[in-house]
This record gives structure tokens, C-alpha cells and sequence, in this order.
């Protein structure tokens, strides 16, 4: 059972690197914020932390949902 604050808390945190997409069993998401942190950040010298920002939206998202809606989603 996932719950909607842990997602949250992830997604503000640990946004990132994709942590809560993981949490919510969706790995390729996961992946892809990871490829785009490292991505933009080591080859490109990127200094605007995208895949944090997304991270944020998502935990927007989230915040925004509720718990049926979310419950429904990802707990199914």
C-alpha cells in the first residue's frame, strides 16, 4: 500500500533522482529523471536542476490529488 505523503516527501526531497517514481512502481520514470539528472548535470554542466524541478511538480501533483484518486492510480 503506498501512501500519498511518503510519495510526497519523496518527491521534495529526493525528486531528483526520481526516488518516488520508484516508490510508486514506476521504474522507467525512475530511470529517466536519473538519466536526465546525470545527463544535464555532468555532460552538459546544466546548472538548472531540471529533474529536481519535475520532482517538485510531482509532488504538486500529488498534493493536489486526492486519496481516491491516488488510491486508485497507484495502489490498484
Amino acid at each position: 500500500m503506498k501512501r500519498k505523503w511518503v510519495a510526497v516527501f519523496l518527491a521534495v526531497f529526493l525528486g531528483g533522482f526520481g526516488v518516488h517514481r520508484f516508490y510508486l512502481r514506476q521504474p522507467e520514470m525512475g530511470i529517466l529523471y536519473l538519466i536526465i539528472h546525470f545527463w544535464l548535470r555532468f555532460f552538459l554542466s546544466f546548472g538548472v536542476p531540471v529533474s529536481r524541478i519535475l520532482g517538485w511538480v510531482d509532488a504538486y501533483r500529488y498534493l493536489m490529488m486526492d486519496e481516491a484518486e491516488f488510491d486508485r492510480k497507484y495502489n490498484s
